[in-house]
């Protein structure tokens, strides 16, 4: 589908957390529940995103991911200065890795909107072009 929107996003971090949630698979079911095709802004507004805010367990988690995630390749340096400050710049992850991650903010985003694990299940069952082994995984770090 398209999504036509803007974001007023005030940091790099609510940026990436921002990031995490829309690119998680509980939001894609979400919207995929009241549209077909196109996003529009009306709609986009009609789905519960939380509002997690800096120092939430939540909030550190889906930004350490993230921007471990986004961060690949010396473009992505200053970005992760402003970010991490001082922490070590790491390399590229490899593919099991980022299939890690990416599994792992699924059921992270699963978790802040508080499913059970059957409705995470669930969620997961309506994605048929997904991965199977994506979903085991994201299921097993739920």
């Amino acid at each position: 589908y398209t999504l036509y929107t803007e974001i007023s996003l005030t940091n790099f971090k609510d940026t990436l957390v921002a990031l995490a949630l829309f690119n998680s698979i509980v939001i894609d079911f979400l919207i995929r529940k009241r549209v077909n095709t196109h996003v529009n802004p009306y709609l986009l507004y009609q789905i519960p995103v939380p509002r997690l805010t800096v120092g939430e367990a939540g909030y550190e988690y889906l930004l350490e991911r993230s921007l471990r995630l986004v961060c690949v390749g010396e473009r992505f340096v200053a970005l992760w200065r402003e970010v991490a400050g001082d922490a070590p710049y790491p390399s590229a992850p490899t593919d099991e890795e980022r299939l890690s991650m990416l599994a792992e903010l699924d059921a992270a985003v699963a978790r802040i909107y508080g499913s059970t694990a059957e409705e995470f299940a669930y969620v997961l069952s309506t994605f048929p072009n997904a991965e199977e082994s994506h979903k085991r995984m994201a299921l097993e770090r739920f």
